[in-house]
């Protein structure tokens, strides 16, 4: 797969650009749209499909489970500036709750009382509006955008709206003023979980069964996957990150078709299990090429203890075994080392008093302190600085390494 500002030149020059943007999996378009910048990518977001722009808002909308109606607002600002098309598809698609959230926090709206006096006969004010805001298409409301520089695609956006779906336009107007913001946001929520979980994005509670001890099930080949054509395809401007992990670039390569992509299906998947079990932000790349570490590394680890430490050996493990249960057995090694270290600690010789590592040589202390964080860490040694930083496991090795730095604290 290319990288994001090469893979956006390939599909803009291609003979149909429209139908090759449109052939890239969501998560891959939504990718490159941030890697390469929303000004960048203004050319392709125009050439998107329904489903494309709907993952990229789902994606930037929401922090956690609340709704963050200012970057919603600035990532349809984009569409607007990408052109009528694709505003028009996202207005169409759009949750009516979630429209309605965007108007209550991204344009402030505010009805207009009229009056019917013999110096005044309606509202008393132009088209555009006065001191305290501009008016809307219909005239019957007055509003002002949290951000002044979203005005000019505020208006557009209203006027496309208002001339596409004049009743829904009320409504949702309607309701940004009179629902409960709370309602709104749950429903909303609701339906944005929905879509989030075909995309591989469980609720929380399913998210941290990644961390699940594994299953222990005697190794057996996966039955073949019937061919579904509502599937998502699996993301492949990810897979690059695979090099970095031993024999899994070349496993894959080495899969049948159906089987690789079920298995790259399969690990983009835990990846984005792990965004959410780890509480990161969904709309950060780094958080995503971070998750797929995470879930490569940990696989790696549990193929090395398999024996499978070449391409050919891993490929058949992953014929058989799935991403999901290959995490589970490479992070319990680590999580096995974390419950060695937290006994160490309680009843150990530094007798609860987690500073009493530091008294141990250098990077032994490091390493046994990195095992006690939320989920184990990884103590990388910096020689050349004399230090370090705790990170992601990613390779037996260090599986090893940590284990040796253990048992030296547990024999003191």
């Amino acid at each position: 797969m290319l990288p994001s500002p090469q893979r956006l030149q390939l599909v803009l020059h291609a003979p149909k650009p429209m139908r090759l943007t449109r052939a890239l999996p969501d998560a891959d378009f939504y990718l490159t749209v941030r890697e390469v910048g929303p000004v960048d990518a203004l050319p392709l977001v125009s050439l998107a499909s329904t489903g494309q722009l709907r993952h990229m808002l789902d994606l930037e909308s929401w922090r956690k489970d609340r709704f963050d109606a200012e970057r919603c607002g600035a990532w349809v600002a984009l569409l607007v500036e990408a052109g009528e098309s694709p505003t028009r598809r996202f207005l169409r698609d759009a949750d009516d709750e979630l429209l309605a959230l965007l108007f209550r926090g991204w344009i402030r709206a505010e009805q207009i009382e009229y009056e019917d006096g013999a110096d005044v006969h309606g509202h008393g004010e132009g088209k555009a509006g006065s001191g305290r805001g501009a008016l809307t298409p219909d005239g019957y409301y007055r509003f002002s955008p949290r951000i002044p520089e979203h005005l000019p695609v505020i208006h557009r956006l209203l006027q496309l709206f208002y001339r596409e779906e004049p009743a829904r336009y009320q409504q949702i107007l309607w309701r940004s003023l009179g629902e409960l913001p709370a309602e709104l946001e749950e429903t909303a929520f609701r339906w944005r979980q929905s879509r989030m979980e075909e995309h591989g994005f469980p609720d929380l509670d399913e998210a941290l069964s990644v961390y699940a001890a594994p299953s222990g099930t005697r190794t057996q080949a996966i039955p073949p996957q019937p061919e579904d054509p509502d599937r998502l395809a699996a993301s492949r401007s990810l897979v690059p990150l695979l090099a970095a992990h031993g024999p899994l670039a070349g496993a894959f390569e080495l899969l049948p078709e159906a089987a690789r992509e079920h298995s790259l299906h399969g690990l983009v998947s835990l990846a984005n299990r792990l965004l959410v079990a780890d509480a990161e932000d969904a709309g950060d790349p780094e958080a995503h090429r971070g998750a797929l570490n995470k879930a490569a590394g940990f696989t790696r680890i549990a193929l090395s203890a398999r024996g499978a430490v070449d391409p050919e050996s891993a490929a058949r493990v992953l014929e058989q075994v799935s991403p999901l249960e290959l995490f589970r057995e490479g992070h319990a090694r680590a999580a096995g080392l974390a419950r060695r270290a937290r006994s160490l600690l309680e009843s150990g010789w530094p007798a609860g008093r987690v500073e009493a590592l530091d008294l141990l040589d250098w990077p032994v202390g490091s390493r046994v302190r990195a095992l006690l964080a939320d989920r184990p860490l990884y103590y990388e040694v910096d020689v050349s600085h004399g230090g370090g930083r705790p990170r992601e496991f990613s390779a037996p090795e260090e599986i090893a390494e940590t284990r040796n730095a253990l048992e030296t604290a547990e024999a003191l």
